[in-house]
């Protein structure tokens, strides 16, 4: 059981189920406590799309919510996001979808690997996933719009994102901005001559998912890589 300050969306106390009886009897669960925090999606059982039928769509964003049916605890796999106040599905009446956490699909349909606790995701990145939002050598001496919208879901405002800078022949930096304003700088990742540096950070998006860069080589060469490492709602 956590004790953390957030209010749970549910709590199961000492849950037990057991399959069969006498001697073929079997205790599938016995004594399970159980809570789902906003943002955190533990284990989903028997999960399906509830919402349209089919498989899941290629490069697309899901929400995951649970509701009271008839009863029973079920849970809907919606391309519909959460309220504003993530709470609950949005463009339904009354507060009958409870909103548990959401999911992008991949180019094939498959979810993109990442963990989830509290509103709070991190992708896991593998030889097969690399979420690189921009990649490039080219100079960039005024604002330059960079799309998170791959990575990063409508209804969040704050993205993890990591610069990578490569010189050559003379030291180069990226600076990073806000969409909402390119006068104060988020970030700059620079790069003395010869070298490959990183660095990792929040910034905040709007709706747009966009965020501005400037990328400057001096006399040399170079590369600018945004990687998006994850997201908080």
């Amino acid at each position: 059981m956590s004790t953390g300050a957030s209010q749970s969306l549910i709590t199961c106390l000492d849950v037990v189920k057991t399959y069969g009886s006498g001697n073929a009897e079997v205790h599938a669960l016995r004594g399970v406590n159980l809570d789902v925090y906003p943002g955190e999606i533990t284990m989903l059982a028997h999960l399906k799309i509830s919402e349209g039928g089919g498989n899941l769509a290629n490069s697309t964003w899901y929400y995951v919510y649970v509701w009271d049916n008839a009863g029973t605890v079920d849970y809907q796999i919606s391309t519909t996001a959460p309220r504003a106040s993530q709470q609950y599905k949005n463009s339904v009446d009354g507060n009958v979808y409870r909103y548990l956490g959401c999911f992008r699909t991949n180019s094939s349909g498959a979810p993109i690997p990442m963990r989830a606790r509290r509103g709070r995701y991190v992708y896991r990145l593998s030889a097969t996933t690399d979420p690189v939002v921009y990649n490039d050598a080219t100079a960039r001496g005024s604002a330059y719009d960079v799309s998170l919208a791959a990575l990063v879901p409508p209804h969040a405002r704050l993205a993890r994102v990591q610069a990578i800078v490569v010189s050559s022949g003379a030291a180069t930096y990226m600076n990073v901005f806000t969409k909402a304003d390119v006068t104060d700088i988020t970030w700059r990742q620079q790069a003395p001559d010869g070298t490959t540096t990183y660095g990792e950070f929040d910034i905040e998006t709007d709706s747009s998912q966009a965020v501005q860069i400037t990328y400057n080589v001096g006399g040399g060469s170079g590369n600018a890589k945004l990687r998006v490492t994850g997201f908080a709602e």
